[in-house]
């Protein structure tokens, strides 16, 4: 097993459990349920632990989700997927079921999963199984781990997604060690999965099978774990939801399956299910296929979708202008020019342009005085909301910021004004921003280190040049 890939953190099930404090328990169950937790852990409930709970809980698992029919049924709709696959990516492999069913079709496997106790018993079943040749097993939390690039033609990842501090990193590294035409199948909880439904099916299934009276036990913590991952559950996606951000945001191109086709539902329509293609390699796209034109007001309500995504999903930023969920649109987008960067109408890049408004002047105006440079004559606008998505080759945004400068000149604009937040200092010196005048902004209430850019469009810094 190579546990070289740092930051391990608590796993459950197929997947991941939330990386909650061990003593979280106390804080959340009551004294009943501690002692009742403590009775099949054969533990006192002082000694009730999130760690203690999933060690014996990969064990109740195996004897009781593992050898379910709908979950038998989720693993050869995956292994069915992935077929015609040389190697294979799965990631949060757990205790290593779907791993080894692929394995056996002589696909070679990396497991990667954030559980070292569940690591050991994929280990333990790859060797029993003969299949030491064909997998490995890595240590690795999906939040925060890198996947060589273009190294498998397949990926799974079964119930990791709803578990993670960021999501999108996990499906950005996917689709990035996905080869050209490579296949990713994701699994997960809906937003109204029902815990109840799930713990009822495995009940029965274990009464007709008679096999309740040796596994009670067992399905009593599958059923206390299920009750805590849904109380902890971070990210709940629906099958379309999660569609749109496979095909919108992480960069895939078709849908090779999904729950929603006949027979295909999955966990008795608890879980979404979906298998999609890697058909474009946008790292590797010629600039020259590249459009960058300005947004049309039809295109401007998947912008603002597109533009929540990046900056409140990925970044974790809150715009205090918010209309509607999933939507960044505020006063500023009224008065401002949208560029977008496209490749066959796919949206993979924006930068916003707002003119200034006697209205409602600049968004810096709420951070340094600019009245003095309107005194002087100057036509200012804030370039801002500059967006490339992960998947696409860095200098698409450069690109965009070329563009944006020619056309801010074009529409007779003699200064660009911008706030520049300081985690993204790095990038800005390394394209030539001087980065030379700090100011401190509060954000909602948060105070953050910024900077403050004043251009001169008519006499510009070296690195906007090359754009003349």
């Amino acid at each position: 097993m190579d546990s070289r890939i740092p930051d391990p953190i608590s796993s459950a099930s197929e997947g991941q459990s939330p990386p909650v404090p061990d003593d979280s328990l106390r804080n959340r169950l009551g004294q009943d349920d501690l002692a009742r937790l403590g009775a099949l852990l054969d533990l006192p409930a002082d000694q009730v632990t999130f760690s203690a709970l999933f060690t014996r809980y990969a064990e109740s698992y195996d004897a009781v989700v593992g050898t379910n029919s709908q979950y038998r049924r989720l693993q050869q709709e995956v292994a069915d997927i992935l077929q015609g696959c040389s190697a294979v990516a799965d990631i949060g492999c757990g205790t290593g079921n779907q791993t080894i069913l692929l394995a056996k079709k002589g696909i070679h496997v990396d497991g990667y999963d954030s559980n070292e106790e569940m690591l050991k018993k994929a280990e333990l079943k790859v060797q029993q199984e003969g299949l030491e040749h064909l997998v490995d097993l890595h240590l690795a939390d999906a939040s925060c781990f890198t996947l060589p690039p273009n190294r498998y033609d397949g990926a799974a990842m079964l119930n990791v997604l709803y578990a993670l501090d960021d999501p999108y990193h996990a499906l950005d590294q996917a689709y990035r060690a996905l080869k050209k035409d490579g296949i990713l199948v994701v699994s997960g909880p809906k937003p109204d999965q029902d815990v109840r439904i799930l713990t009822s099916g495995l009940l029965a299934e274990l009464l007709q099978t008679g096999r309740l009276q040796d596994r009670q036990q067992d399905l009593q913590i599958v059923s206390m774990v299920n009750q805590l991952l849904d109380a902890n559950i971070k990210n709940h996606f629906s099958t379309e939801r999660m569609k749109r951000i496979l095909l919108e945001y992480v960069g895939f191109s078709d849908v090779l399956a999904a729950d929603t086709l006949p027979g295909k539902e999955v966990y008795m329509k608890q879980a979404f299910l979906l298998a999609v293609k890697k058909g474009i390699v946008y790292a590797g796209l010629p600039m020259d296929d590249l459009v960058i034109r300005q947004a049309l007001p039809e295109e401007l309500p998947s912008l603002y979708r597109f533009r929540y995504h990046y900056l409140n999903e990925r970044k974790g930023h809150t715009p205090p202008f918010y209309r509607h969920p999933l939507t960044d649109a505020d006063a500023f987008d009224e008065h401002a020019y949208h560029l977008i960067a496209s490749h066959h109408g796919k949206l993979l890049g924006t930068m916003r342009l707002v003119e200034d408004s006697p209205r409602d002047k600049l968004p810096a105006d709420a951070f340094y005085p600019l009245d003095h440079y309107r005194q002087q004559g100057a036509r200012i606008i804030e370039p801002g909301r500059w967006i490339r998505m992960p998947y696409v080759r860095a200098g698409v945004g450069l690109k965009l910021l070329f563009e944006a400068f020619r056309f801010s000149r074009a529409k007779g604009a003699t200064h660009w004004v911008q706030i520049l937040e300081a985690d993204e200092y790095d990038l800005y010196k390394k394209i030539g921003v001087p980065m030379d005048t700090p100011l401190t902004v509060s954000v909602n209430g948060i105070e953050r280190q910024a900077y403050l850019e004043i251009v001169d469009l008519e006499n510009p810094p070296r690195f906007l040049r090359r754009a003349l």
